[in-house]
């Protein structure tokens, strides 16, 4: 019975051995500096956004999990090579992601929902309705009022609003 059981652990390990090489072989070696992208949930974007957050790797734990870092932070969870995609081609310094690499460590810990809104063109998935029915050219209104342009979720039918593109 023991015989078996350590067979099938051989067995398994040489498997594990097996999976991890094809993995490398797929994505290529994962190291501090290289740049890699995450999916991001539908319910933390827009449709107009991108799919996916491009971020940098900016440490490796002794577990084996990568703590990443984007323009606008770092992010809260740590990541495994199946949440992670590596971008073959461009480097940080030409995807702007250079200044998170030196500064992670100063920067904020953010959720992937907050990177996700912080880095949306249009501010971002809103869940809540502003009900404007002016010109929407003061603080009153407050996508004016976040620096953000209106969109139909603001105020469906205002034919008035002036900040739009």
């Amino acid at each position: 019975m023991i015989k078996r059981r350590d067979e099938a652990f051989k067995a398994q390990q040489k498997q594990a051995s097996q999976m991890k090489t094809r993995a490398k072989l797929k994505d290529g070696e994962v190291n501090v500096g290289c740049v890699v992208q995450i999916g991001i949930s539908n319910y933390d974007k827009t449709k107009l956004d991108a799919p996916n957050l491009t971020c940098v790797v900016v440490e490796v734990t002794k577990s084996g999990k990568f703590r990443l870092a984007c323009k606008v932070g770092v992010m809260k969870p740590l990541y495994g090579m199946n949440r992670m995609s590596v971008v073959k081609t461009g480097t940080k310094e030409l995807l702007g992601l250079e200044d998170a690499f030196k500064e992670w460590k100063g920067m904020s810990t953010i959720s992937e929902r907050e990177a996700a809104r912080r880095t949306s063109k249009i501010g971002g998935q809103r869940f809540i309705k502003w009900s404007c029915r002016g010109k929407c050219n003061t603080n009153s209104c407050s996508c004016k009022n976040h620096g953000r342009i209106c969109t139909s979720h603001c105020h469906k039918g205002n034919n008035n609003c002036t900040n739009h593109d």
